[in-house]
C-alpha cells in the first residue's frame, strides 16, 4: 500500500465539502452548525490561497482517505484533521497527523473536544502534552 501526503488542489473543494458535511465530523467540530455549499467555496478559497494555512489530503493508492490543515495563530499552528467515514478507526488519524507534522514549522497546538476520544488518543499517542481541559475542550501542544 502506497500513502502518501499531498497539498490540497483547486479540485479538492466538493471532496473537502463532503467530508465537512458528514455527521460524525459536524459533531466533533468546534463549530458543529451545518455548513452550506456557498461558504464552503468562499472559506475553501480564502484557506487555499492564505499563506498562513497549510492543507493536506492523506491518500492510499490514489484513494482520498482524510484532510488536514494548520492555520497560523500567533506563535503556534492549530491543527484540525478528519478522516472520510469509509477510514475511521484504521489508523488513518495518527498516520495523517504524523506525516503532516515535518511539513509544518513550529509549535503545534490541537483543540479537541473532551468527548472526541479518538482525536485525543491520535494526539496522546503521538506525544502531544495535554495543556489544560477548558469548557470540554482538551489543548494539546507538540513543541
Amino acid at each position: 500500500m502506497d500513502t502518501e501526503l499531498r497539498p490540497v488542489w483547486n479540485m479538492d473543494c466538493k471532496l473537502l465539502f463532503e467530508w465537512a458535511i458528514d455527521e460524525d465530523t459536524r459533531k466533533n467540530s468546534l463549530k458543529p452548525e451545518p455548513i452550506r455549499w456557498e461558504d464552503h467555496v468562499v472559506w475553501f478559497y480564502k484557506k487555499l490561497n492564505n499563506p498562513f494555512c497549510k492543507m493536506f489530503i492523506l491518500e492510499e493508492d490514489d484513494q482520498p482517505i482524510g484532510q488536514i490543515r494548520y492555520d497560523k495563530v500567533d506563535k503556534h499552528w492549530q491543527v484540525d484533521f478528519y478522516i472520510d467515514k469509509t477510514f475511521r478507526g484504521l489508523g488513518f488519524g495518527k498516520k495523517i497527523v504524523e506525516l503532516s507534522r515535518a511539513k509544518i514549522p513550529g509549535p503545534i497546538l490541537a483543540i479537541v473536544k473532551q468527548e472526541n476520544v479518538s482525536s485525543c488518543k491520535v494526539f496522546e499517542k503521538l506525544g502531544f502534552v495535554r495543556k489544560k481541559v477548558e469548557n470540554g475542550l482538551m489543548h494539546y501542544m507538540d513543541y
